[in-house]
């Protein structure tokens, strides 16, 4: 789940087991204005990995970490912003997204 902080400067993203209830941040996104809320996040099936949206560039984009919170690399990147993630299809290794690159 997604906690953020009352000013809305702060988002953890938070890993519950389900068996324990124990809970672990699996990354914090912090921004001096506010950071967005949203639900760009996708966890892999034929990986133990995700993809998770960030305006860290001052645009929206996605990056992929593994499931420790590790991240592994930027997916997209540019002078445009990514509106939603569409659908992924992981045997093909392609992330499909609404975008705004083609207005820029």
């Amino acid at each position: 789940y997604q906690l953020q902080s009352r000013d809305q400067k702060r988002l953890h993203l938070i890993s519950v087991d389900a068996a324990t209830l124990a809970q672990r941040t699996l990354l914090t996104e912090t921004s001096k204005t506010w950071v967005s809320i949203h639900d760009d996040l996708r966890f892999l099936s034929k990986r133990n990995a995700f993809l998770w949206a960030s305006e860290r560039s001052g645009r929206n984009h996605l990056y992929l970490y593994d499931l420790d919170g590790k991240l592994l690399h930027p997916v997209s990147s540019g002078e445009w912003g990514i509106d939603n993630v569409l659908a992924v299809d992981e045997k093909a290794g392609r992330v499909y997204v609404a975008s705004n690159r083609d207005a820029v």
